[in-house]
């Protein structure tokens, strides 16, 4: 334990208009200790939270309105292509394609078996050719809506490149609630959503092509609301399948 000091003073004034100073002397026992392991274990709940906080808004996409994804399995990855340079094309560049576990090489075949009377002498050398691209898709979501009365709108758009086994989902929580954010006595008014489609094949994407958005609109209505300023928040859950 350790002792905590404070000295107070406090000034006055008599009916006089005599001015005084008074001074306290104010001592605590602490348990220094414990205060410390307070602190740190606050800090740890501080750092979860904040954790927690990034983890959510990454998933909700509370991020800007236009994301990138490159959600692949982890061995789906862009391969680097073999190359040759130099004056006379002497350099040979190997590249590598990790997802299919391939490096590029080559080797040497050697002839010298041609005769007057076999003239031509044929060896066959089969060549493998390796090649990945990995998907990336670019969504548009909203992030703030206004609305009316009765009703709002927004819509979402995908585009980009992705295999025939993924899928891109963009699901909006089907409910959310309007408060009355200056009478909180008001009963919240329940809102509901409804999107005319949450999800895209690569043939979605392919037909719209590369640079072009595939769009789904999302309808947005509750009772008529009574005269007063309202708020609420729901979330799109943005996912990127692969199918095995």
């Amino acid at each position: 334990m350790s002792a905590l000091t404070l000295m107070f003073r406090l000034k006055s004034t008599n009916s006089s208009g005599n001015k005084s100073i008074r001074s306290f002397v104010y001592t605590q026992l602490i348990d220094i200790k414990g205060i410390r392991k307070e602190r740190k274990t606050m800090k740890n709940k501080c750092k979860n939270m904040m954790l927690g906080l990034m983890a959510f808004a990454t998933v909700l996409g509370a991020t800007p309105a236009t994301g990138v994804f490159a959600a692949d399995p982890a061995s789906f990855n862009n391969s680097t292509a073999s190359t040759v340079s130099g004056t006379n094309s002497e350099t040979f560049t190997a590249g590598s394609d990790a997802s299919q576990g391939q490096v590029g090489k080559e080797t040497d075949q050697v002839l010298g078996g041609a005769t007057a009377s076999a003239p031509t002498e044929t060896k066959s050398q089969s060549v493998s050719v390796y090649a990945t691209k990995s998907s990336s898709v670019q969504i548009k979501v909203p992030q703030v809506l206004i609305g009316d009365a009765t009703k709002s709108a927004y819509h979402v758009g995908v585009k980009g490149d992705i295999t025939t086994k993924q899928t891109v989902t963009v699901t909006p929580a089907a409910s959310f609630q309007l408060k009355d954010v200056k009478d909180t006595d008001r009963a919240a008014v329940t809102a509901t959503v409804k999107q005319n489609k949450t999800s895209w094949s690569c043939t979605d994407l392919a037909t719209a092509g590369s640079g072009n958005y595939v769009y789904a609109k999302g309808d947005i209505s509750y009772a008529e609301l009574h005269a007063g300023s309202y708020s609420g928040v729901f979330n799109l859950a943005v996912n990127l399948n692969y199918a095995k």
